[in-house]
């Protein structure tokens, strides 16, 4: 279908696994037995989500979809700029009990 043969290239040769896969179909190249218990530990996941209130769920959604229109490395970068950014609003006193909690001393400044 689509001119890809069984392995997975096309005419010109070219991969097209990565964009003819089904979203609902597990890749078969995870390492160990990841892909066995994708389904599983992605239904956990959702349901830690949809156990948050309104504001935590859609924050969620909006990265989610945020990161499916950049690359791998845009999104992480993306990703520490909003953890930075909720940090900063997050009062001295709450990074300061962790701390003493952890025995850490802070490597970034926000």
């Amino acid at each position: 279908a689509g001119g890809a043969d069984a392995g997975g290239a096309d005419a010109g040769g070219a991969d097209a696994s990565a964009s003819s896969r089904s979203p609902r179909e597990i890749p078969g190249d995870l390492p160990g037995d990841l892909a066995r218990n994708l389904v599983g530990a992605a239904l956990d996941v959702a349901a830690r989500i949809a156990s948050l209130p309104r504001a935590g769920v859609a924050g969620y959604k909006r990265v989610m979809t945020d990161g499916l229109a950049v690359t791998y490395g845009e999104g992480r970068a993306e990703e520490r700029r909003r953890a930075f950014e909720q940090y900063r609003a997050l009062p001295e006193k709450f990074f300061a009990s962790m701390r003493r909690a952890a025995g850490l001393t802070p490597r970034a400044r926000l």
